[in-house]
């Protein structure tokens, strides 16, 4: 009976040592899903030594998108591990990316690192092979990229990452987990460009969005005295990601002078934003301004004048203070046609609400409230 006992205990001891190393190896070549706290699981599970973020170390990613996020983009970024001491000598991470709201994963993790790998049933991002290195107290995995959903984005997206900080002996003891969280929205309607032309007695609208995944309805609104719009037209999105081109034509845009023009864009989630105000003189249409852009603007940097000239002139601009007093006047030479005059907002302006002139021969137009900003 002694005998069997001992030939017993003996396979005990070499069956779960067989179990172990295939554990060992398994953990190091590529972690095991559902351990980067997305349900509230970690790696410390099983790296049981320490708790959770114990080291005086961290981890962190650089690159995904901060705040807000734009719909079929890829961000390529990284993944830093950090520890308090230099006697770490192997270095392990996972993330993955889901819906706060109900845990689906969103958008697709890719690679051309040889340390990392895509989980194809998690859809986690993870090491490959763990690696090694000297004794450190940091290691970073680079050649990460995570793409954004082109089809059905979701409001929100959150990733959960998870690094280990390991001693390298291949045992899962004495080894420190650390693990962090990040957030970003989805980018709602990016309206690149809002420009107005008139043409005899229509004024033709356009207007350029970079992405508008989410719009769900472009109102077109009109007014002739700037106390109240009233909506001409509606336009549904085209749920594309990628660049996309706009255009309305007034035919009847009314016997004032001067007529007045925004865009109400309204997203799928229910907020709703308005574009800049255009002015548009539809009585004087051989001398015209059509925009000007950006507005606030940077100190030192340009603001742009679209305008319309019957002929080859001179252009008069001047910039007023609040109290009347003028800070600056350039004339510049424009073509017949169609213009882009570019003035520099100079440095020593202070941060302040200006008027700017814009004069034609004759023409002067109507005053343009310009804001600088530091």
């Amino acid at each position: 009976m002694k005998r069997k006992f001992t030939i017993y205990s003996t396979l005990i001891i070499l069956i779960f040592g067989a179990t172990s190393a295939v554990k060992e190896n398994y953990f190091s070549s590529q972690p095991p899903s559902g351990r980067t706290g997305a349900t509230g699981i970690y790696c410390t599970s099983c790296h049981t030594t320490n708790t959770l973020n114990s080291g005086g170390g961290s981890v962190i990613t650089t690159g995904l998108p901060n705040g807000t996020y734009v719909a079929g983009q890829a961000y390529p970024f990284t993944l830093t591990i950090n520890h308090g001491t230099a006697d770490r000598q192997k270095w392990g991470f996972a993330i993955k990316a889901v819906n706060p709201a109900g845990g689906a994963v969103v958008g697709a993790f890719s690679t051309t690192n040889a340390n990392a790998i895509v989980n194809g049933s998690s859809k986690e991002l993870t090491h490959n092979n763990a690696v090694t290195t000297g004794s450190s107290n940091t290691f970073t995995y680079t050649n990460l990229v995570w793409t954004a959903p082109t089809a059905s984005p979701p409001a929100s997206v959150k990733f959960y990452f998870v690094g280990n900080a390991a001693d390298g002996t291949g045992g899962d003891d004495n080894d420190f987990i650390y693990a962090a969280n990040s957030t970003a929205t989805l980018l709602p309607i990016i309206l690149s460009s809002f420009t107005s032309t008139v043409d005899g007695n229509k004024v033709i609208l356009n207007w350029q969005v970079e992405s508008d995944l989410t719009t769900k309805l472009f109102e077109v609104e009109r007014n002739l005295d700037v106390t109240k719009f009233e909506t001409i037209t509606s336009i549904f999105g085209s749920n594309s990601s990628i660049a996309r081109k706009y255009n309305f034509i007034d035919t009847k845009p009314s016997n004032a002078s001067v007529v007045y023009y925004r865009l109400k864009m309204f997203d799928k989630d229910g907020t709703i934003t308005y574009s800049k105000m255009l002015s548009v003189n539809t009585k004087n249409s051989s001398n015209y301004v059509s925009n000007v852009y950006p507005n606030p603007v940077k100190k030192g940097q340009n603001v742009n004048i679209e305008l319309v000239s019957d002929k080859e002139q001179t252009a008069s601009f001047i910039i007023v203070n609040t109290l009347g007093k003028i800070i600056s006047a350039k004339e510049k030479n424009i073509t017949k046609g169609f213009n882009n005059v570019s003035l520099k907002m100079s440095n020593y302006l202070a941060a302040d609400n200006y008027f700017l002139q814009i004069k034609m021969g004759n023409t002067v137009s109507k005053q343009f409230n310009i804001a600088v900003v530091e």
